[in-house]
């Protein structure tokens, strides 16, 4: 939080939210939650594809169950393609009034 504040940076994006005093915190410094989620296979799909030895088992481990017990501002289905997910927080970051990003093509 302290690299936060003194970036002062208009958009910050925090993608590993996996235990209860973060959410606390994100939620006490007023950020916006934005819950994104996929079918177990394909989380798993995509963990091995990249080179994790990731299985079933882990996504019993808590830090992988605790996001299922907030409640975020949005949620974004993450099963289809990276456009998909683009575009789906995109049309977030556009109802928040947040200018569009680039995709970096």
């Amino acid at each position: 939080m302290r690299k936060i504040d003194a970036d002062n940076a208009p958009l910050v994006v925090i993608s590993d939210m996996r235990k209860e005093p973060e959410y606390k915190r994100m939620q006490d410094e007023d950020f916006t939650i934005i819950r994104i989620t996929a079918a177990d296979e394909l989380r798993i799909e995509r963990a091995r594809e990249a080179g994790d030895n990731f299985t079933e088992a882990d996504l019993t481990n808590s830090t992988e169950t605790f996001i299922d017990k907030i409640t975020p501002d949005y949620e974004v289905l993450n099963n289809l393609s990276p456009d998909s997910l683009y575009d789906q927080i995109d049309s977030i970051l556009a109802e928040l009034g947040v200018e569009k990003l680039s995709r970096g093509e």
